[in-house]
C-alpha cells in the first residue's frame, strides 16, 4: 500500500491534483465528498490512480465516485498528502482481541504540530483504539 502511494505522489497528473487541492483541510474535503465505500469480498487494493480515473464512471444509471475500502481510501489519502509535501504513514491496526488479524487501515498525517488522522470511512474525530498496531511510512 505504501508502494502504492509513493508511486502516484510522484505522478505528475496526481501532483497538479493535489497541488490545487492545496491543503490537508482541501485532501480530507475532496476525499470525504466523493468517497462511497465499497466492501470486498476478496483483497484487492486499489492504485490511488486508478481510483481518481474511476472516479464519475456511469455504473447502470448512477455515477460512481471515488470507491473503495478502508485500505483503497488509506492509500489515497497517503498519495495526495505525500504529493504536498507532508510525511505520512498507513497504519493497520486490530481492535477485536478475537480476531488474529489487522482489521482496518487508515492514514496518518504529520501537519506540522502533529500526526493527524484522516479516514473517511469514519465521522471525523472518531476515537481510534486498538490492541495491535502495524505502521508502514509513505
Amino acid at each position: 500500500m505504501a508502494q502504492l502511494a509513493r508511486l502516484a505522489a510522484s505522478d505528475p497528473d496526481f501532483v497538479r491534483l493535489a497541488s490545487r487541492l492545496g491543503t490537508l483541510g482541501g485532501v480530507e474535503a475532496f476525499v470525504r465528498d466523493r468517497f462511497v465505500y465499497r466492501d470486498e469480498n476478496e483483497e484487492i487494493i486499489r492504485d490511488p490512480r486508478f481510483m481518481l480515473a474511476d472516479m464519475g464512471r456511469d455504473d447502470s444509471g448512477r455515477t460512481v465516485g471515488l470507491e473503495g475500502d478502508c485500505d483503497d481510501v488509506a492509500t489515497l489519502y497517503g498519495a495526495l498528502a505525500a504529493a504536498l509535501h507532508y510525511p505520512a504513514r498507513l497504519r493497520a491496526i486490530r481492535y477485536n482481541s478475537d480476531t488474529p488479524f489487522f482489521e482496518h487501515v487508515f492514514t496518518e498525517v504529520y501537519d506540522g504540530t502533529q500526526w493527524r488522522i484522516l479516514d473517511a470511512t469514519l465521522p471525523p474525530g472518531t476515537p481510534m483504539e486498538w490492541l495491535e498496531a502495524l505502521v508502514e511510512d509513505i
